[in-house]
């Protein structure tokens, strides 16, 4: 037995007003009444599909006010057939049938689904779609579908409406025949004449107040059925394992290929900093160098003011600047012929023979030619100095720094202090960066120390600085923009297929899910895809990145971090444009619409 007390609901007007009925089995027992009048508000608070109850309810011996498992009693003891007959599109008619009993905890044998399908008059409708049933087949299936649950109560709202007369009667009969068997309440709201001959209790509102119209047959029979949760966990696998299907998988795809590329450009974009840094602004070739005196390349021979040690240190504490190296050329004699010395800071990768010794200095290719051994005697301001050569430099290695010749001896510009007697100031310094340079502001910075100060490169810092930042940063915003645009697609797509489901979500709450289960299943529906993105497009970029470019530890920290924020955003967004769908909805709604 049923019993509902103390019933009060409100919304533009009063609908109930303390009021009271009681349901029993063996009794097909029917609600009549116009649209409006609050038959479906009636069912839906029996039905336990309301947030909260407006009433003192007693379910059999429970009394459901005080049970805090409304969403297990809904789900195995509460058979729900709406107006509109929801189902299961995806499904045919009898895995309808067995994913209903799977919800509600039950294995059920295809014996049992035959005696479900002949109970309800559609045994010709085995292997059938559902798209492919007619409404009075569809309304029998979904009284199938309840009774699969083996519930203690089955609620029908307005199952005959839309139905022609064959149809309707047929509906008619089927109910009849459950509550005849005694085993289920059966309760209908409706506002169809065609069912008066075979009521056996009738009810109406009037005054807000529910009013019998029959005599009651109190006879109660009923036994209570053995469930597992474990037929439940595999109905809701089931379901998302078929609702993953419609899930735009080229648009997972697209987002893996673009993040990707965002990830690898990030990756990449570390590197070149360095590389910019290292090979062409630290080397000899491409390398920064500061003096007063003209802008180009062949200025030695024209300074004639050297950098005051104030200067000099207020470079040094430039943001980026990691040292500054002072270049000495000197003008010794050799065999009666003027050479060049230069100090050097790096010439390792244009060595072209080495000799046995590690004196660390080396001839040009044109000096080296000439030398009879491994070592050289020049005069210097009238001292002669024996050098030991440590190897002769490549062919094609010229004169960087001046036009004073290509007969040059290279020694470090600390071992140069040591070996040779020179008070001489270098005129010209080498500026050597770190990591953290902003050749942006480096000049600015310069001339902010003194604007006299000229500022040379073999390849200009406004240059270098496009390569650095503007054509790395435009492909990282097209690329960004690529990824904003399929992530908005991701989002529509799902919301769209969400939005296209509320139906099923509206008989998945009525069959005992709560709104955190059905968004536990939007979120597991997409997860795998949202793994597999982040998962393949993170591990490829540190995959070519890291053997191409060998990026420290910290670097590969900084793309996990970027794809897990991704990983979050892909999951979350989605979900949540989910859950204000159903909320903005209702399902209490949508299960009414």
């Amino acid at each position: 037995m049923i019993e509902i007390k103390d019933l009060n609901i409100i919304y533009d007007r009063p609908i109930f007003k303390k009021a009271h009925i009681k349901l029993y089995r063996n009794n097909l027992n029917v609600l009549i009444g116009k649209s409006g009048t609050g038959k479906t508000t009636l069912l839906n608070e029996i039905g336990l599909l309301n947030n909260y109850l407006s009433c003192e309810y007693h379910f059999d011996d429970i009394d459901v006010n005080s049970s805090k498992e409304l969403n297990d009693i809904r789900r195995t003891k509460i058979g729900y057939v709406f107006q509109e007959n929801y189902l299961f599109p995806k499904l045919n008619v009898e895995e309808n049938i067995q994913f209903a009993a799977h919800l509600a905890g039950l294995d059920i044998t295809s014996e049992e689904i035959d005696k479900l399908l002949d109970l309800t008059k559609i045994t010709y409708l085995k292997g059938k779609k559902i798209d492919n049933l007619s409404g009075g087949e569809k309304q029998r299936l979904a009284i199938a579908f309840a009774m699969a649950k083996q519930p203690d109560l089955l609620l029908l709202d307005e199952p005959t409406s839309y139905l022609d007369n064959e149809s309707c009667m047929m509906v008619i009969d089927v109910m009849k025949s459950i509550a005849d068997e005694g085993k289920v309440i059966v309760f209908v709201a409706t506002h169809d004449k065609r069912m008066m001959d075979k009521v056996d209790v009738l009810f109406k509102i009037e005054n807000c107040q529910i009013v019998a119209d029959k005599d009651i047959n109190k006879t109660e029979f009923y036994e209570m059925t053995s469930r597992s949760d474990n037929y439940y966990k595999q109905s809701i696998k089931q379901y998302i394992n078929i609702s993953k299907r419609t899930i735009k998988k080229a648009l997972y795809i697209l987002m893996s290929i673009t993040l990707f590329i965002l990830l690898f450009n990030f990756g990449y974009s570390n590197y070149y900093q360095n590389y910019i840094i290292d090979e062409v602004i630290n080397s000899p070739l491409e390398e920064i160098r500061v003096y007063y005196g003209s802008d180009k390349k062949f200025a030695i021979n024209t300074i004639e003011k050297y950098l005051s040690s104030d200067v000099q240190s207020k470079i040094r504490n430039i943001n980026g600047v990691e040292d500054l190296i002072p270049f000495y050329e000197l003008y010794p004699m050799y065999n009666n012929e003027s050479i060049l010395i230069q100090s050097y800071t790096d010439l390792s990768s244009h060595i072209d023979t080495t000799y046995d010794n590690d004196s660390g200095i080396y001839v040009s290719y044109s000096l080296g030619s000439i030398l009879e051994d491994d070592s050289i005697t020049i005069d210097y301001n009238g001292t002669s100095y024996n050098l030991a050569v440590n190897g002769t430099l490549e062919k094609a290695y010229y004169n960087q720094y001046s036009d004073n010749g290509e007969k040059i001896i290279y020694i470090s510009y600390d071992k140069l202090k040591e070996i040779i007697d020179t008070d001489m100031s270098p005129y010209l310094y080498i500026v050597k960066f770190n990591k953290n340079v902003n050749l942006d502001t480096f000049e600015y910075d310069i001339k902010n120390i003194d604007s006299n100060i000229t500022i040379y490169s073999s390849v200009d810092i406004s240059n270098l600085s496009l390569l650095n930042n503007q054509l790395l940063d435009g492909i990282t915003q097209i690329t960004i923009v690529l990824t904003v645009c399929i992530f908005i697609l991701i989002v529509y797509d799902r919301s769209k297929d969400i939005s296209e489901r509320i139906n099923e979500f509206g008989l998945l709450y009525a069959n005992g899910l709560s709104l955190k289960d059905i968004i536990g299943i939007i979120i597991k529906e997409s997860h795998i895809y949202v793994i597999m993105t982040v998962d393949v497009s993170l591990t490829v970029s540190i995959l070519v990145v890291e053997v191409l470019y060998q990026l420290e530890i910290t670097k590969i920290l900084e793309l996990i971090s970027i794809a897990f924020g991704f990983y979050i955003l892909l999951l979350a967004i989605p979900t949540i444009a989910g859950y204000i769908i159903l909320k903005k909805n209702s399902i209490i709604n949508l299960i009414q619409s």
